[in-house]
């Protein structure tokens, strides 16, 4: 996990959010959890910074993936 991604884990819906994406083993199952992040985020559970990063987050984890 980042130091820029850790440093804003502050909620434990946050902190779950982003061992679900270290968890992530394929293509298939990391565009899953981004439809769910962002569900999430349009329910109010994250702050706009929050899903940001876990934006970011996961778009690092693609290009390691791909």
């Amino acid at each position: 996990m980042s130091k820029l991604v850790d440093s804003y884990a502050v909620g434990s819906n946050y902190q779950s959010a982003i061992e679900r994406i270290d968890k992530v083993k394929d293509m298939e199952a990391l565009m899953r959890l981004e439809e769910s992040l962002e569900r999430l985020y349009n329910h109010g559970v994250f702050t706009k910074n929050q899903y940001l990063w876990l934006d970011a987050y996961m778009c690092q984890k693609k290009s390691i993936n791909q």
